[in-house]
């Protein structure tokens, strides 16, 4: 039997209990940080901004995808002891592999690497007894760790700066719980190109849990939010037609699928949350005059469009490729209140 409107709020609450249970653990944390405790009052707040007819409608389609793409810490500690064993990654001898191995550490803004490589060296001891600096025995074997990849930019800016001082051959390992397709792509691309005119031997192997089908090619197989139509609210319309052009037209899917991951439940559940999420992200932009223009409706996105559309949020963090109605404050009130770098 479907769960209740009050089952679906209590629900939602406990699968995300633990975004930044930090900072909700603090003194006074709401007043410093903006992150209240994710509680039914919580849930209840944010859902109840949503227009009464699909309240419902939108929280149980919300709570379905979440409950696919919201990864709390424990299934962060479940993937990265998975790590250690992988027999593809590690070639069958776990303590060789990680023994020698070098762990890159270069993000220069956020802690999202730093944090991760540091659960990694705790299993590391407590699973293989091996009490990691972070160099490894071997000069060519190095692994670069991150949570999620949206377009790559991140990955690729840590990596074309890494190439001109690595040594001329080497093995790099990227390895992160979830990417998508065009931001690989695009980041294997630039950063061969960078191997080539620095006359090196790198090779890139990608390791990833979930890899989300994101490329306007795939769209009918996309496992982001991509809307079938643009809403008739006049607002919308009128955001539709600034950012639609013969050089840059706005595609839309045709089929009602639940793409290839198959994220959302049904088709019909992913069309209202593109829908409601289109119109409240417009309706937020118009609100919120300090978000910059490639803050769109649908999450961040450099190329004028509806937005990146992802839905996997951490316990760490909510990034900002996913839809506005998540992390925006003040008039909005966010489910997920975003601490930026």
């Amino acid at each position: 039997m479907p769960a209740t409107y009050e089952e679906l709020l209590t629900n939602l609450s406990q699968l995300i209990t633990d975004y930044r249970i930090q900072d909700q653990n603090e003194a006074y944390a709401t007043e410093r940080t903006g992150i209240p405790v994710m509680d039914v009052e919580h849930v209840l707040t944010w859902i109840e901004q949503f227009d009464a007819g699909v309240r419902e409608g939108v929280l149980r389609a919300t709570y379905d995808v979440l409950n696919k793409t919201y990864v709390s810490k424990d299934q962060i500690n479940i993937f990265l002891r998975g790590l250690l064993h992988n027999p593809g990654l590690t070639g069958g001898n776990s303590q060789q592999f990680w023994s020698g191995v070098n762990l890159l550490q270069l993000q220069t803004v956020g802690n999202s690497q730093c944090d991760f490589l540091a659960l990694l060296k705790e299993h590391l001891l407590s699973e293989l007894n091996i009490e990691h600096s972070g160099v490894g025995t071997s000069h060519d074997s190095f692994l670069y760790l991150d949570d999620i990849s949206f377009s790559g930019g991140r990955i690729l800016s840590d990596l074309l700066t890494w190439i001109e001082t690595a040594p001329n051959e080497a093995t790099v390992n990227i390895v992160v719980l979830v990417n998508h397709t065009y931001g690989e792509w695009y980041v294997q691309e630039k950063l061969n190109e960078k191997v080539a005119d620095c006359n090196k031997n790198i090779t890139f192997t990608w390791w990833r849990y979930y890899s989300l089908e994101n490329r306007t090619s795939r769209i009918e197989s996309s496992d982001v939010l991509r809307p079938r139509l643009c809403p008739e609210l006049h607002i919308v319309q009128d955001y539709y037609q600034n950012i639609n052009s013969e050089e840059n037209q706005i595609v839309f899917r045709r089929m009602n699928g639940v793409g290839s991951a198959r994220l959302f439940p049904d088709g019909a559940s992913r069309n209202l949350l593109e829908q409601e999420f289109l119109k409240k992200g417009v309706q937020i932009r118009a609100d919120c005059p300090n978000l910059n223009v490639y803050q769109r409706p649908l999450g961040n996105m450099l190329f004028p469009a509806f937005g990146f559309g992802s839905m996997f949020v951490t316990y760490r963090n909510c990034p900002n490729n996913t839809p506005l109605v998540f992390w925006v404050g003040s008039p909005w009130y966010p489910l997920f209140p975003r601490v930026t770098n």
